[in-house]
This record gives C-alpha cells, sequence and structure tokens, in this order.
C-alpha cells in the first residue's frame, strides 16, 4: 500500500513557546507524532513497535505544508518521507505490530 496526505503544524501548536523563542521551529517528536497517528489510521487495530530508522534531514517552520508519503515494504516495515514542495525534511522505517 502507497499512501500521502498533505501535514501543516499552527503556528499556534503549544510547542513553539519553547521551541525556539523567535525562530520557531517544529521538534522532531511533534512531525513523528502526526506520521504515526496518519499511518495508524490506516492500519486498524496495529500499533508501531518501533522506529528502525529515522533520519531528520532539514528543520521545518510552522505553517509549512509537508507531504507525507509512505509505502509498505515486503517485510511488513512501512518507509515513509516527509517533504516540502523541493526539500527532503524526515525520512525514516516505521515497524508494526500487526498481531493484536
Amino acid at each position: 500500500m502507497n499512501d500521502s496526505v498533505n501535514l501543516r503544524v499552527a503556528v499556534s501548536h503549544p510547542c513553539f513557546p519553547g521551541h525556539f523563542p523567535g525562530n520557531p521551529i517544529v521538534p522532531g517528536v511533534v512531525i513523528l507524532d502526526m506520521v504515526t497517528e496518519n499511518i495508524l489510521a490506516r492500519y486498524p487495530g496495529c500499533r508501531i513497535s518501533g522506529f528502525p530508522k529515522v533520519k531528520f534531514l532539514s528543520p521545518l517552520s510552522p505553517d509549512i505544508e509537508f507531504l507525507l508519503t509512505w509505502e509498505e515494504r515486503p517485510d511488513g516495515d512501512i518507509d515513509f518521507y516527509c517533504d516540502t514542495e523541493n526539500l527532503r525534511l524526515v525520512q525514516g522505517r516505521i515497524r508494526l505490530d500487526k498481531t493484536r
């Protein structure tokens, strides 16, 4: 299965006052939370059992739209990518526990 969704972190998100005042950057954990939420929505009854690899390649500012795309691998893991129009922000792999 290959899927995608456009996402955006609003400047009103509660992470920004502390990350970083005057130069807000979306924390990686917020991006991974959005990735997890959107992928799990397509795999009901599953849970994330790990992130075997994740690379944060470029910072993300608030209110910048990015595209989350993902594809299931033959081994059942999911490769995902977060990209703006011309920049890769994050790439990684998620391991799903499908035994629930």
